[in-house]
């Protein structure tokens, strides 16, 4: 049998032969003086009988529906027809009129009042419960011709679940707004039809009904499932979509497939997370291996490795992209530092050497990533060995008299004239030039003097002189 019949013989079986009130008995109408009795029954101040607590739009009185009523007409209103209740109606009418001419007002209020319920309130129930059942038939069939879908299956799962109270109500409904397609306008004529029929009639036949469509669906939905996750592309997206994929099921179709086959899913899940894992780890580790080795290496790794996407991947997978870029760092670093030793030795000993290493050297080293922290200070250590040496040398060069020797900021803008072996021009950055005097101490220190400033003492560093306002580097002579 396949999966439509079987849906098929579910509903048609429980709809058809269902659970609609048995109408065939004759109804039974006692006397004037017994209906009067039975009317009595009805108190305006008790609490309404609702047939569906769902949509309580339809009440009645509470003897309507007691068994008092059965007994005396020989079966419960609900399986009364229209002909008949308006019949009673008849009846209870001429019997109005009979307590009234007798005089029996007490009786005459008490038919009164039930006339207008069994006229009115009864027949209009019947008839749109009638109309609910034909639109429940018709939905039900309408939804056993569709394809097995996941919305569906939650569908069909959210009415077997109906009961009594508007919660549940209220899941059905929001399930039956998910269906889409073809499917959606039976769903909904669906559960327009279980607000009104009787709460004992819905649990018997639409509760049955969709438990046998779910249960008929369930494998179909959960194979469907499996196929979707195995076709997901090995990217990011299919990544995602996997993880949502897995979230969404469990608290939002989790009930509806069943453990089993949510486990079945879910296996299916993690199963091609690891493949494309795999595949992706794969494709990162040939980019890291053809990363730069340059100066920039150590960001080309990070950058190759996407180390922002790992979480996304599957630990085993993140793991093995991890190792390839430490095992990468770790190459590049050694040849790396090779060259920066070699290229440092190299460096003559110059001032434009110490400017290389301080504007290019260094800042690149420490502009590193956080990755190759690790590996940072040894070439530090290297940079600054060499920027020592080198200033030293430059130093040693530069020692004797400062006269003659004029020195100036980044700017120009500030300059220090040694005129000879007293006097010294200062310009400041507003161009005006004023006489100082200045004193050596030895080859390493210069105070220089400008009235009424204090003296300023000046720190010979290879090419420069340092404490001032500014560093101050030696320039040729004009």
């Amino acid at each position: 049998m396949t999966l439509r019949h079987a849906l098929h013989a579910a509903t048609v079986l429980t709809v058809a032969i269902g659970f609609v009130p048995d109408a065939s008995a004759e109804l039974t109408v006692p006397d004037c003086d017994t209906l009067a009795t039975w009317a009595k029954n009805y108190d305006r101040k008790e609490e309404k009988w609702h047939p569906n607590e769902v949509d309580r739009k339809y009440w009645f009185p509470q003897v309507i529906a007691a068994p008092v009523t059965e007994k005396m007409f020989g079966k419960p209103f609900l399986a009364w027809t229209i002909d008949e209740a308006k019949s009673l109606a008849g009846t209870l009418h001429a019997c109005e009129k009979g307590f009234a001419k007798a005089k029996r007002y007490h009786e005459r209020n008490a038919i009164y009042e039930m006339r207008h319920v069994v006229g009115n309130s009864v027949p209009r129930y019947l008839s749109d419960a009638e109309k609910a059942r034909t639109d429940l038939a018709e939905a039900g069939a309408a939804l056993e011709r569709e394809a097995p879908s996941l919305a569906l299956l939650r569908f069909n799962a959210a009415l077997e679940q109906l009961g009594e109270n508007k919660q549940s109500y209220n899941a059905a409904n929001q399930a039956a707004s998910a269906v889409q397609g073809t499917a959606a306008a039976p769903a909904r004529t669906l559960m327009g039809a279980v607000r009104i029929l009787p709460k004992e009639e819905v649990r018997k036949s639409v509760q049955q009904a969709a438990a046998a469509r779910a249960e008929a669906m369930r494998g179909s939905v959960r194979d469907a499932l499996v196929t979707d996750m195995e076709k997901m592309p090995a990217t990011a997206q299919g990544l995602a979509a996997l993880a949502q994929a897995g979230s969404a099921l469990r608290q939002t179709y989790g009930a509806a497939l069943g453990s089993d086959n949510l486990a079945t899913v879910e296996k299916a899940i993690v199963a091609r997370r690891e493949a494309i894992g795999e595949e992706i780890a794969a494709i990162l580790v040939k980019q890291i291996g053809e990363s730069s080795e340059g100066f920039d290496a150590f960001a080309s790794v990070d950058q190759r490795a996407n180390l922002g996407f790992l979480p996304q991947l599957p630990a085993s997978a993140a793991n093995k992209v991890l190792a390839a870029a430490d095992a990468r760092r770790k190459a590049v670093a050694d040849k790396l530092f090779k060259n920066l030793q070699a290229n440092l030795k190299a460096l003559p000993a110059t001032d434009e050497s110490i400017q290389v290493i301080d504007r290019e050297v260094l800042p690149g080293i420490r502009s590193w990533p956080a990755s190759a922290n690790a590996v940072k200070p040894r070439f530090e250590t290297a940079a600054t060995e060499r920027r020592k040496a080198i200033l030293d040398a430059v130093t040693r060069a530069e020692r004797g008299s400062m006269r003659g020797r004029v020195y100036a900021d980044a700017s120009g803008r500030l300059k220090l004239e040694f005129v000879d072996r007293k006097r010294v021009f200062i310009t400041q950055p507003g161009g005006q030039t004023i006489a100082g005097t200045y004193e050596e101490e030895g080859d390493s220190r210069v105070l220089v003097t400008a009235a009424p400033n204090p003296t300023m003492v000046l720190t010979r560093e290879g090419k420069q002189l340092l404490g001032g306002p500014r560093p101050l580097r030696r320039v040729e002579a004009k």
